[in-house]
């Protein structure tokens, strides 16, 4: 039934999502691109069991051979996946999605200068 439910949930639109989506749902994969338009980003957004929620990174392109650690990047593991670090926690999956674009925005000055803006 769980699972059931969550396959259904990834076909709604933001607006006709329910309050709470049951925890640990994949609710949705989107690509991003840039707002300097040289790259994409894609990103999958999961409510997390205390109802937060997370930008798990699907794919992004490299650093350029600049530090990939947790700290530089803005990136926190979940064992082997990663996702976009934030803090507080987000609680919507609005909120989620502009985080993850900010996140991405912020990524490319990062590669390109070896500073993260944010």
């Amino acid at each position: 039934m769980f699972h059931a439910l969550c396959r259904f949930m990834q076909w709604l639109r933001p607006s006709e999502l329910p309050d709470r989506v049951p925890s640990g749902c994949f609710y949705g994969t989107i690509k991003y691109r840039t707002k300097d338009g040289l790259e994409d980003y894609v990103f999958s957004f999961e409510q997390q069991p205390g109802g937060t929620w997370r930008a798990y990174i699907v794919r992004q392109p490299d650093y350029n051979g600049r530090d990939e650690g947790a700290i530089p990047t803005h990136r926190l593991s979940d064992g082997d996946r990663r996702y976009v670090c934030w803090k507080p926690e987000v609680s919507t999956y609005e909120a989620c999605r502009t985080i993850a674009a900010l996140w991405a925005d912020n990524t490319q000055q990062y590669r390109k200068t070896g500073r993260f803006p944010m």
